[in-house]
């Protein structure tokens, strides 16, 4: 826990706020956190009320009855992970930034952000005067939702008419990270084959959106899905559903967190 000097008073900021008003919401499962940050932002909230709740389901009841300018989320909680959470209420509240705290032994730095499309991440214990700074610029920005272009293909070929009511693509500057989360996401049933520029294949399953198995040749498991995230450049395409057995475990985000930590480790020994 970051520490904070006996001499210093923080004035609570406001715990309430009427539905539709605009709010920070405030997701850790510490109750110190809570009050810790409770007293620190509120000289950068300009009367914006900071909304607490310590598991994901008590957030998405607050997030659903409230206008929220700002997302203050943990990565480990009881009944999930900050970034489930994310990806769940990103939708509704398209105009929201997202700051991340965690304890856990990640490499934090832009990379992560940009994977996961959140603002900021900070490492418990983080620097307060480093958070109020974040937010207060956060906070200052103009509410414009992101928006997402979407460029006609030059040429009629590019375009894949699709069977149902989906979409079929092709997409380029994509890595195996941004794909495996839009199969995420999307909970989908469905195999990857991911075919590198050097020739190496590998397969990722997944089912309702979890990630089940995976293997190349020389690998299979946890360490083949580890070694396709490293992969840069090559082509993706859907495969066949076939049964598999399960061997991987463990929520998406958590995986992708680890793949990519390994990942930078290797790059930096």
């Amino acid at each position: 826990m970051p520490s904070i000097r006996r001499n210093i008073r923080f004035t609570p900021a406001a715990t309430s706020a009427e539905p539709g008003r605009d709010a920070v919401l405030l997701l850790d499962d510490d109750v110190r956190i809570h009050t810790l940050l409770s007293g620190a932002l509120s000289s950068v909230l300009g009367g914006i009320p900071l909304l607490k709740a310590l598991t994901i389901k008590e957030a998405l009841a607050i997030a659903s009855t409230h206008s929220i300018k700002l997302f203050i989320v943990d990565v480990d909680l009881p009944d999930g992970t900050g970034l489930d959470f994310h990806r769940q209420v990103r939708d509704q509240h398209r105009a929201a930034h997202t700051i991340v705290i965690t304890g856990t032994p990640l490499i934090v730095d832009e990379n992560f952000s940009q994977r996961f499309g959140t603002d900021h991440v900070l490492r418990k214990p983080f620097n307060i005067v480093e958070l109020q700074t974040i937010v207060k610029d956060l906070l200052s920005k103009p509410r414009v939702a992101a928006a997402t272009a979407m460029e006609p293909p030059s040429d009629p070929t590019d375009s894949v008419a699709p069977s149902d009511d989906t979409f079929a693509a092709t997409l380029h500057s994509l890595t195996p990270t941004d794909i495996i989360q839009l199969k995420c996401i999307g909970r989908a049933t469905s195999a990857l084959r991911f075919t590198a520029t050097d020739g190496r294949t590998g397969h990722i399953h997944f089912l309702n959106g979890d990630i089940v198995h995976a293997e190349t040749a020389r690998r299979h498991g946890i360490d083949a899905f580890n070694e396709i995230v490293t992969w840069r450049g090559g082509r993706v395409a859907e495969t066949a559903v076939v049964p598999v057995e399960r061997s991987i475990q463990g929520k998406w985000e958590g995986l992708l967190m680890d793949a990519l930590r390994l990942a930078d480790e290797a790059a930096t020994s």
